[in-house]
């Protein structure tokens, strides 16, 4: 199967690099090898490329230079972010909010940090796809230290309410920290890390057309950030591990590019996920949406009864087309998605479940394309 012969609509799993900041990521990584640590001349030139980066960045997402840390992605910045909050060996004053739909990253941690005696405290989503606003206040009335969400539901496209829960925690626990996972947000919605009222975002890079292997922890400037590893102290001593200039240039540029497009091209999946709707969700074709909430155009997750979302995907893969069962994180994993059972679906009905994510590359013919075999496979595999 060649690559013209393939529909991929998988993009909420990652984003096909911008061909462009390839060929510039290339370039630069011959140019510009020098460790940025080093003080002759090479490596000094090295450190004002990845401070320029920089501050690029941080005119991109309304945030300081300082206030940016360089990780491998969402997962470690993830991690960073919330075991900051409890560092070994100290007693803390307080436990972590967290949503019940959450991505592994999140969930996961969390996990990690109540078999170490952390408190975690649960808010859940609504049968809509929403977070449940009641949860959200029930748990900041506990006083947690860090309450953490994700910006654009990574399975659902859900939008969370940035401002109500900004709000909600400055009513009921002003003391408690924001974490806010944007990892499907930039390119899709205005990002702007002060306006978020966040005191910690996390971003990656490959979500939104960088290459793999480089991601973003945006914190406050006054934060304590308690480092992942160990070592030479780079990045004031957040994150040690020597820099890549070229990568974080490559960033640069694919995020200019996706938040210089943002508009545009939202308004195009939109039409696309019209499109979509119009051919999927029609009497007699058994099928239904699964989020309800206000959300994403890219992300459209749908209902297969009588029929396992992975079977479904597995089929239309053999005939070409790309899509998911679920977040490609937890893909492999027998369980039922985490995100669904807190939206109240049984294991069965959150095992009957497709997600298609549409991107940049993606035209209305594959669109015609695509729901013309899900409905075929659908039709000929559904019981």
């Amino acid at each position: 199967m060649s690559g013209t012969d393939i529909i991929y609509l998988d993009y909420s799993a990652t984003t096909p690099p911008y061909p462009e900041v390839v060929r510039f990521y290339c370039e630069r990584l011959l140019a510009s090898y020098a460790n940025p640590a080093s003080t002759h001349q090479l490596g000094q030139e090295a450190r004002k490329t990845l401070e320029q980066a920089c501050s690029q960045m941080a005119n991109l997402l309304d945030c300081q230079p300082r206030e940016i840390i360089l990780t491998s992605g969402a997962s470690e910045s993830i991690n960073t972010a919330l075991k900051s909050f409890f560092p070994a060996g100290r007693v803390w004053s307080g436990g972590l909010a967290v949503c019940a739909g959450e991505h592994a990253a999140t969930r996961e941690t969390a996990e990690t940090l109540a078999r170490n005696g952390v408190v975690v405290h649960t808010f859940g989503l609504t049968a809509t796809g929403a977070i449940d606003l009641e949860s959200v206040a029930a748990a900041l009335s506990e006083k947690p230290l860090v309450i953490s969400y994700m910006l654009v539901n990574n399975e659902t496209g859900a939008i969370a309410p940035v401002a109500e829960i900004a709000a909600l925690r400055n009513k009921i626990s002003p003391r408690t920290k924001i974490h806010i996972d944007a990892v499907q947000a930039l390119g899709r919605l205005p990002l702007s890390f002060k306006q978020s009222k966040a005191d910690l975002m996390t971003l990656s890079g490959h979500k939104f057309g960088a290459p793999r292997g480089i991601g973003l922890l945006i914190g406050r400037k006054n934060f304590a950030i308690t480092p992942l590893i160990a070592g030479g102290g780079q990045q004031e001593n957040r994150r040690s591990g020597t820099e890549n200039p070229p990568l974080a240039e490559a960033l640069v540029l694919a995020m200019e590019k996706a938040v210089n497009s943002a508009a545009a091209e939202s308004e195009r999946i939109a039409g696309l996920e019209r499109q979509l709707n119009a051919l999927l969700f029609v009497p007699g074709s058994g099928l239904s949406p699964v989020c309800t909430a206000t959300k994403v155009p890219h992300i459209v997750s749908i209902r297969t009864p009588g029929l396992r979302g992975e079977t479904l995907a597995n089929a239309l893969s053999a005939e070409g087309i790309m899509i998911s069962a679920g977040s490609a994180c937890a893909a492999r994993k027998a369980a039922a998605s985490p995100i669904l059972r807190a939206m109240g679906l049984t294991d069965k009905a959150a095992r009957e479940v497709v997600r298609i994510s549409l991107g940049r590359n993606t035209g209305a013919n594959d669109i015609e394309v695509a729901a013309a075999a899900l409905l075929k496979v659908y039709n000929q595999l559904s019981r």
